[in-house]
C-alpha cells in the first residue's frame, strides 16, 4: 500500500516491534458492514513511540483521513492503557470516501479528522473501539507472559522463589509478570520482582499482596513500580515487620497488664474463654526474653519416658506441669503459673514440689522452679519452701509485667510519635550514633565526644537519684 500526501509518497517510519498483527507485517481484512471492508495491521512497539506516531492513522485511498494520535476514543477506559504508548496502526477504509454528495463527506478539509458522529462511519467506530480494546488486552498479557518467563528464568529470582511455600510460591509466580507492565529496565525488573517475591516472604507482619492485586498496572504503572520499589528496599517490608512486631509486644503488654487488674484465671474454665495459660504460650517471651519455652502442658511420665528414664505405675506420673523452658545458660527450668488473688492451696504446692524433684531426677540436674501467682502469695511460698535448697522462685503477675514493660516500654514514644518522652531522644540519639559509626567506620570517640556525649542510653533506664 502506497501512502501519499499531496501527491508525495511518504515512507511509513519503521518500529522495532516486540508484538505485530498480522506478524508477517501483511494487512488483515476485515468486514465492518455488509458493504464496507477495510484493511488494517498494528504494532507495538518495543520502545515508547513519538506521541505523533501513537495509535492508528485511518487512511481513504492511500490519503490521511483521521491522524494519529488516535484509539478510536477508548484511552480512559480500555484495560491495558500501558500499551497506548506503544501501539501504531494503519487502517485503510476507502469505503468512507465512495459516497457522491457533500452530505456522504465525513473526511475534515484538511485531513485530520473524520466525522464519528456521522452515521456513515458508525460501523467502523464500532468495530474499532473494539480493535484498540482487543489490542491493548493482547499487549498487556503479552508482556505479562515475557516478564514472567523473563524473571523466572533469573537466577536470583528463582531462587527466592524456591523459598516461598508451594501456595506461595504458585501465586507469586502468577503474579509476577505484572513487573512487566512497568516501564523498568532488566536490572530494574529484577529488584522489583525481588521487591514483590519479599511481599509473600513478610505477609505475615504485613500484607501488601491484596494491594498489589488491586492495583490497576494498567492505568498506573507507575504507582505499581513505586509500591514493588518500597517492598525491596531497606524502608519497605524490614522496617514494616519490625514496627509491627515491636509494636505488636507493646499491645500484648498492655493486655497482659489488663488480665492481671481483672485476674483473669490461668486457665479457661469454660471453651473461649480468656486465660493465662494460653498468653503465655502464645507468647512465652513474657516470662523472659532469653528463656526458650518448649514444653507445655505434658506428663512427667512423657517427659521421663522421652529421656530413658524408669517409672513406676503411681497416679503421679500422669500429673502435668504448666511450662517447661530452657534458660539462657541451656539448664532446664519448671514455669508454673496460678491465678491472681487466689491462695496456694497445699496440693498446688506439693504438685510444685512433686514436678522438682522428678523433673530434676530425670535431667540429672537442679532443676530451677518459676512460680508465678498473687503478689501476696510470693513471700509465704518462699518461707514455706525456702528449706528446699532456694531452687524456688516465686513471683507475682505484676513484677513481670513491670519487667517486660522496662524491656519493651522505651520503643512506645515512637510507636506513640511522642517527641517529649525522654525515649523518644534516647533512640534518636541511638539511629544518630549508628549513622557516625558506620559512615566513619569506627567506634572511637575522641576526647571532645567522650566529654560531650558521654555513655549513650541504655534500654532500661533505673531512677538512680537516690
Amino acid at each position: 500500500m502506497k501512502i501519499t500526501v499531496n501527491d508525495e509518497m511518504v515512507l511509513r517510519p519503521t518500529v522495532d516491534s516486540d508484538l505485530r498483527f498480522p506478524e508477517d507485517g501483511s494487512f488483515e481484512i476485515a468486514v465492518v458492514d455488509a458493504d464496507a471492508a477495510i484493511l488494517y495491521q498494528y504494532e507495538f512497539s518495543k520502545t515508547v513511540l513519538p506521541r505523533e506516531m501513537q495509535g492508528f492513522v485511518v487512511l481513504v485511498h492511500g490519503k490521511t483521513a483521521q491522524a494519529p494520535p488516535f484509539f478510536f476514543n477508548v484511552e480512559g477506559t480500555a484495560s491495558g492503557q500501558h500499551g497506548l504508548k506503544y501501539i501504531s496502526g494503519t487502517i485503510e477504509a476507502d469505503f468512507l470516501d465512495e459516497g457522491t454528495d457533500s452530505e456522504s463527506d465525513v473526511i475534515s478539509t484538511d485531513r485530520q479528522e473524520i466525522d464519528w458522529s456521522a452515521p456513515a462511519t458508525q460501523s467502523l467506530r464500532l468495530w474499532g473501539e473494539s480493535l484498540t480494546r482487543k489490542a491493548l488486552i493482547q499487549y498487556r498479557d503479552f508482556r505479562k507472559a515475557e516478564a514472567g518467563e523473563r524473571l523466572k528464568g533469573n537466577t536470583r529470582v528463582a531462587d527466592e522463589l524456591k523459598k516461598l511455600d508451594a501456595a506461595s510460591r504458585k501465586r507469586a509466580e502468577k503474579l509476577i509478570g505484572i513487573v512487566g507492565l512497568t516501564n523498568a529496565d532488566n536490572e530494574r525488573e529484577e529488584e522489583l520482582a525481588l521487591g514483590l517475591i519479599a511481599a509473600f516472604q513478610y505477609q505475615q507482619f504485613y500484607d501488601v499482596i491484596d494491594e498489589i492485586e488491586n492495583i490497576d498496572a494498567d492505568s498506573s504503572p507507575t504507582e505499581l513500580e513505586a509500591l514493588l520499589s518500597s517492598l525491596a528496599s531497606w524502608d519497605g517490608l524490614e522496617a514494616r515487620s519490625l514496627l509491627v512486631i515491636v509494636k505488636g509486644r507493646i499491645q500484648v503488654i498492655e493486655k497482659f497488664h489488663s488480665m492481671i487488674v481483672s485476674r483473669t484465671p490461668e486457665t479457661a474454665p469454660t471453651i473461649g474463654e480468656d486465660n493465662m495459660h494460653d498468653l503465655v504460650a502464645r507468647f512465652p517471651w513474657i516470662l523472659d526474653p532469653e528463656w526458650q519455652v518448649y514444653k507445655e502442658e505434658q506428663t512427667l511420665r512423657k517427659v521421663v519416658e522421652e529421656l530413658n528414664g524408669q517409672i513406676d505405675g503411681g497416679a503421679d506420673w500422669r500429673k502435668r506441669f504448666d511450662f517447661l523452658a530452657l534458660g539462657s545458660d541451656g539448664g532446664q527450668i519448671l514455669v508454673e503459673i496460678k491465678r491472681g488473688g487466689k491462695a496456694l492451696t497445699l496440693d498446688e504446692i506439693y504438685n510444685i514440689d512433686l514436678y522438682h524433684d522428678r523433673l530434676s531426677e530425670a535431667f540429672s540436674e537442679i532443676v530451677p522452679t518459676l512460680l508465678v501467682c498473687d503478689a501476696s502469695q510470693t513471700e509465704a511460698v518462699q518461707r514455706k519452701l525456702i528449706e528446699r535448697e532456694n531452687w524456688l522462685t516465686a513471683t507475682s503477675w505484676s513484677e513481670i509485667y513491670e519487667r517486660c514493660m522496662r524491656h519493651y516500654g522505651h520503643y512506645r514514644s515512637l510507636l506513640e510519635h511522642d517527641y517529649e518522652d525522654a525515649s523518644f531522644h534516647h533512640k534518636a540519639q541511638e539511629a544518630k550514633n549508628v549513622r557516625d559509626v558506620f559512615n566513619a567506620g569506627s567506634a572511637y570517640r575522641g576526647e571532645s565526644l567522650r566529654r560531650e556525649a558521654g555513655i549513650g542510653a541504655s534500654d532500661v533506664q533505673y531512677d538512680i537519684s537516690e
